[in-house]
């Protein structure tokens, strides 16, 4: 079957049988700058109605019950404090574990971790167990 076969006679477009959205299309293409101006209306109505109705601007967003959001909250609770009321910095923990005995047998290499962990440049100060704080101010 040929293309042209397959199109309806001009005599089934002459009878008015013709689709709601072909007339819509046709009553479009022939009033084209009213349908314009009442997009452009409808955009400006759309864009001053949602700020209106909306007030002012809230950046708060949640998504409980996901693992970022699990994360986060273990993070929070698991810090001394947070990093706004610590003008901005991270802080952290670093814990030296023995299985048996205490730490004394192991000072000189706990010193050598400290004194290695100080020299970083994004380390502002650090504490060890047997010495007091060293500062990088």
């Amino acid at each position: 079957m040929t293309p042209a076969a397959r199109l309806p006679s001009a005599a089934h477009w002459e009878d008015g049988s013709r689709g709601l959205f072909w007339k819509l299309g046709k009553w479009c293409a022939d009033q084209r700058w009213y349908v314009v101006v009442v997009w452009a209306l409808i955009l400006v109505g759309v864009t001053f109605g949602s700020s209106s109705l909306n007030g002012a601007f809230n950046q708060t967003f949640a998504l409980p019950h996901t693992s970022a959001h699990t994360g986060a909250d273990l993070l929070n609770a698991h810090t001394d404090q947070p990093a706004a009321l610590n003008g901005g910095a991270a802080t952290g923990k670093i814990v030296f574990h023995r299985s048996s005995g205490n730490l004394q047998a192991d000072t000189a290499t706990i010193d050598s971790s400290v004194a290695e962990i100080a020299s970083l440049s994004t380390v502002k100060s650090i504490t060890d167990p047997f010495h007091l704080e060293y500062s990088r101010r």
